[in-house]
């Protein structure tokens, strides 16, 4: 696992990360899991995103992930398809202490699986969604 973290400019703020695993089923009691990979692990996840204070209150930002294939269940050759997610957020300091926030997630509205479940069913991940957030701090 790696990341990055950091500015480019006083207002472009920059983070990131990749993560490589390789799972396996060391111990099991039943002798067709020993040796095969965790359901649910990616191999590969990597992650970028990145705001932008525009000034006098603003922020804008976006981002992109990716996951790839991962296995059903330890006993099944089936994989979940690789996918990408796109999300953005743009927000406004009130004052000091309240800020509101916009946040899209999956911009394009893809169709990918969140997990699936001992090879019986698979769970859709959300479409595009809004959130709309007040933070209030003190």
């Amino acid at each position: 696992e790696t990341g990055i973290a950091g500015k480019l400019t006083d207002e472009w703020k920059v983070f990131g990360g990749a993560t490589y695993m390789e799972s396996r089923v060391l111990e099991t009691m039943r002798t067709e899991e020993k040796g095969s990979e965790l359901a649910n692990v990616p191999r590969w996840t990597l992650s970028i995103w990145s705001t932008y204070e525009l000034g006098h209150g603003f922020d804008v930002g976006g981002g992109a992930y990716y996951s790839s294939g991962r296995y059903v269940s330890t006993t099944s050759e089936a994989q979940l398809p690789n996918y990408y997610r796109f999300d953005a957020t743009a927000g406004y300091a009130l004052t000091e202490e309240i800020d509101l926030r916009i946040n899209v997630l999956n911009l394009t509205d893809e169709f990918y699986y969140d997990s699936a479940h001992s090879s019986q069913h698979a769970l859709v991940a959300p479409g595009r969604t809004l959130l709309l957030t007040t933070n209030f701090e003190f």
